[in-house]
């Protein structure tokens, strides 16, 4: 989750979702404008992967988008 006022991000990572609130004119989190700024939830989106980052200092990410995804979780598979 990620609060820069007045909005809120709110995000679900295992399953890649995201809901994007104005707090100040939906105080009660109804109305999800994710799909109506998307930039301004890139940048929220990008807040939380700077988070994620940050918690282990010294990793450096794999070349492959796919396997950094695997790392954190991001992205599932299912086994054999």
């Amino acid at each position: 989750m990620v609060v820069r006022w007045p909005h809120k991000l709110v995000a679900d990572l295992r399953f890649g979702l995201f809901e994007l609130y104005n707090l100040e004119t939906d105080p009660a989190e109804r109305d999800n404008r994710a799909d109506r700024d998307p930039v301004l939830l890139a940048a929220l989106r990008g807040e939380v992967y700077a988070w994620i980052d940050s918690l282990s200092p010294g990793y450096s990410k794999p070349a492959a988008a796919s396997l950094f995804a695997l790392e954190w979780g991001r992205l599932a598979i299912a086994a054999p």
